[in-house]
């Protein structure tokens, strides 16, 4: 019972913060907004879901584990429709998953590379205060 209590608290943090990053950028929330209803003007609405989602972790920088958590559960899913025979399930689960862990890897790859950048910055500017 006690770790089922931690796990919604820690639930109830993601979901205060995240709310907290969307209060302090709605214009950006609102770019996303948009981005979502010219996709779902030129695409289905599964890929405007998707590429909506994607900037939304990429402009608020929220924690990639969130998609990673839920590729790895439509990839949990999948084999148990399979074994109910259920095809089209399975199909829309494994791209889900796909999807899901795709974007994870890449919003990743992203971090990874401003970390980079940033450093970058502070140890030329570090180094331009020193000759200065």
């Amino acid at each position: 019972m006690q770790k089922i209590q931690q796990i919604f608290s820690k639930l109830k943090q993601v979901f205060f913060l995240l709310a907290e990053k969307i209060r302090r950028r709605p214009v950006l929330v609102a770019l996303v907004i948009l981005i979502y209803v010219l996709f779902n003007n030129v695409w289905t609405y599964q890929a405007a879901f998707f590429w909506s989602l994607f900037f939304l972790f990429l402009i608020l920088n929220l924690d990639n584990r969130i998609l990673i958590f839920y590729g790895l559960l439509f990839l949990f899913l999948a084999p148990f429709y399979s074994i109910f025979k259920q095809p089209l399930a399975v199909q829309r689960f494994s791209d889900y998953a796909y999807y899901f862990l795709f974007m994870a890897v890449f919003l990743q790859l992203i971090a990874y590379m401003r970390e980079k950048l940033v450093n970058f910055w502070k140890i030329r500017n570090q180094r331009y205060e020193k000759n200065s």
